[in-house]
């Protein structure tokens, strides 16, 4: 990009910046990476800013599978040392603690691990006050981060492995004077849409000319997204992250092969409507039933999703669904929407479901304005 950016560069801009999320449940743990799209998203990371441009960031990026697992046993220890299985959480606080239980438990998996690095003078950090330091390092690690997004794939920024820093540090072999910053897995999506995290509005955490501009602390919602274009709610509802975050699980549970999962997500009494003239299936039990069927017959599905429209307690979204015959290998694609409505503990408590469904059963690509 030369000069000043126009409307539409920075409209792409900001959307970028908005939805390069925290991906854990999405990251694809079957989906090979190519190491030379690492490299890409590295040489934009290596523009970042740096005290003094001494370009003291080391960049350590692991792909061999049994190094990976081994990383990914310090990491589990480490997290089940500071979350043990008996620390429970309500809310949005209970579904971050459950995706990041889901990164631990699968770290290994993970096929890119990024591990960014300061080489000082010495195997201590110096005295007094860390801003320069890491001020060195971390913005370049938010720019691949960036970078990575824009490629295709998802990270999340995670420092649990810290906890035992000199336990990876062995694993790697690194010298006294490296000091890993963060680690940063790295994988294709499953789905590519992202909605801005749920975030206080400006005017709540904004001082102008000094501290005695303190804004009111009653005035925050961490509930509501910034920079949505979603009408605000009506009513206490999930929130667009959480509704994405429920639709991911969902597509996991068929992916897997594992109806309990899917019908963990809905009340006891859910309503299920497959379409408007299909027959009501009522409570979870009937649900995983219909879903035992599902993904015996249509196993591994090539599902893609909209961003999810939240108002209030209800939620819809469009789909994309490639299915193929397990025998024969032959194609049926389906697209349509989902009408859903939430349940304060998270879990859906109604389901309805329209869609069309291809004659010919071709796997097509969606439209490019489909999934809006």
């Amino acid at each position: 990009m030369t000069g000043l950016a126009g409307a539409d560069q920075v409209t792409g801009l900001d959307e970028l910046l908005v939805t390069t999320r925290a991906v854990r449940r999405r990251l694809d743990l079957t989906r090979p990476v190519d190491v030379e799209l690492v490299r890409e998203c590295l040489r934009v990371a290596l523009q970042a800013p740096n005290g003094a441009n001494g370009q003291r960031w080391r960049w350590l990026v692991v792909t061999e599978p049994g190094l990976r697992r081994d990383i990914g046993q310090v990491y589990r220890r480490a997290f089940e040392n500071r979350y043990p299985p008996a620390v429970q959480a309500n809310g949005a606080t209970a579904r971050q603690l459950a995706g990041a239980r889901y990164l631990a438990e699968n770290l290994a998996r993970v096929p890119v691990l990024v591990i960014p690095c300061l080489e000082l003078s010495g195997p201590r950090l110096p005295d007094g006050n860390q801003a320069g330091v890491w001020g060195s390092l971390l913005p370049a690690v938010w720019s691949y981060m960036l970078a990575a997004r824009a490629r295709g794939l998802g990270t999340v920024w995670t420092t649990v492995h810290l906890d035992a820093e000199a336990d990876v540090a062995r694993l790697l072999g690194l010298p006294a004077t490296v000091h890993q910053g963060a680690l940063i897995p790295t994988a294709h999506t499953l789905g590519d849409t992202f909605a801005p995290a749920p975030r206080h509005e400006l005017d709540t955490v904004l001082h102008l000319n000094g501290w005695h501009d303190k804004p009111p602390a009653e005035k925050r919602n961490p509930a509501m997204p910034t920079m949505s274009a979603h009408p605000p709610a009506a009513a206490p509802g999930p929130g667009t992250t959480a509704v994405g975050d429920w639709l991911a699980r969902f597509v996991d549970g068929w992916r897997a092969g594992d109806p309990r999962a899917i019908g963990a997500l809905f009340t006891p009494d859910a309503t299920y409507y497959r379409g408007p003239f299909e027959p009501r299936r009522r409570g979870t039990r009937e649900i995983v039933d219909h879903w035992t069927e599902v993904v015996s017959k249509w196993p591994a599905p090539e599902v893609r999703l909209g961003a999810p429209l939240v108002q209030g307690e209800r939620a819809s979204v469009e789909f994309w669904c490639v299915v193929r015959d397990p025998a024969t290998g032959t194609p049926r694609t389906t697209a349509g929407s989902l009408v859903l409505r939430f349940a304060p503990d998270g879990r859906c408590a109604r389901w309805h479901e329209y869609f069309s469904l291809r004659p010919d059963g071709a796997a097509l690509e969606p439209a490019p304005d489909w999934l809006g």
